[in-house]
């Protein structure tokens, strides 16, 4: 299994603090870290979710969230339906 990413694990890779990197990265990329991987990881299952009919519990670890509720819970929230 892969290790989830992990904000200060990044920020330690580049050098900086946690916040540090939060704060350069909303200034460049006008987003935070999180809804940014959130945003990648979204299209990712939407992606899978037309080419397969793979189980949300499966996608939902393939594309790095926690428990299959909560990536139903943040995609119905970004796309006003359920990955159903």
């Amino acid at each position: 299994m892969i290790d989830p990413l992990k904000l200060e694990n990044v920020a330690e890779y580049c050098g900086v603090t946690p916040q540090h990197l939060c704060r350069l990265f909303q200034d460049k990329i006008h987003i935070s870290p999180n809804n940014y991987l959130t945003d990648i990881r979204i299209r990712q299952a939407k992606n899978i979710l037309i080419k397969t009919d793979e189980p949300i519990q499966a996608i939902s670890d393939k594309v790095g969230f926690s428990t299959s509720s909560y990536f139903t819970f943040v995609f119905k929230k970004r796309e006003n339906m359920t990955p159903s």
